[in-house]
């Protein structure tokens, strides 16, 4: 039975060879670790990796400077600020207006944003079109531990406590590629 391959930080394929499984017996459990530690690491990071289109509203606090929420950031067709939240024409700020940094999902406005509840709206692409390497191989090892510790029978204490100590390697290097893409608590 072929187990399609699910949208995600990694892929059942790309887990496999991380692996090094060759069968198809496995893949049912890899498409559900999969998915979950892709869930799981957006989850904690705060943010979606994959490419997606974003509305979203924000406070205007009046500064200059407003960080979105998905980044990288792709592409913006829109940003209204209006205090009345129609959001029409009137409110719609002139791209020449502002500028944006991709990677670090900033936008910077030539002038203050005004202050308010829900009164800026930003039409976006944010995320990645292709997953950076080190997060896929961050998720791969922690699909591996889960797989090994699901997986894996040991019938002595020398042979579980290395077991542990090999699981919690590969979690302890996820980690420090995965803390590279947590989102700033600075508000964003």
């Amino acid at each position: 039975m072929s187990v399609p391959t699910l949208p995600g930080i990694t892929t059942v394929d790309s887990a496999k060879k991380f692996l090094n499984i060759t069968d198809t017996n496995s893949d049912s459990i890899l498409a559900d670790l999969v998915s979950g530690i892709s869930k799981q690491i957006e989850t904690d990071c705060n943010r979606v990796f994959s490419k997606k289109d974003y509305t979203e509203y924000y406070d205007g606090e009046g500064s200059d400077s407003l960080p979105l929420r998905q980044y990288p950031i792709n592409s913006i067709t829109s940003i209204h600020d209006d205090i009345g939240r129609d959001y029409g024409a009137s409110s719609l700020i002139d791209a020449d207006d502002y500028a944006f940094d991709a990677e670090s999902g900033i936008v910077k406005f030539d002038y203050p944003l005004a202050c308010g509840k829900n009164n800026v709206k930003v039409v976006y692409s944010g995320g990645y079109e292709n997953i950076p390497s080190d997060l896929e191989l961050a998720a791969n090892y922690l699909v591996a531990a889960e797989f090994k510790r699901s997986r894996t029978e040991v019938n002595t204490p020398e042979g579980q406590e290395a077991k542990e100590r090999n699981i919690e390697s590969l979690e302890k290097k996820a980690e420090k590629i995965i803390d590279k893409y947590r989102r700033p608590s600075n508000g964003r």
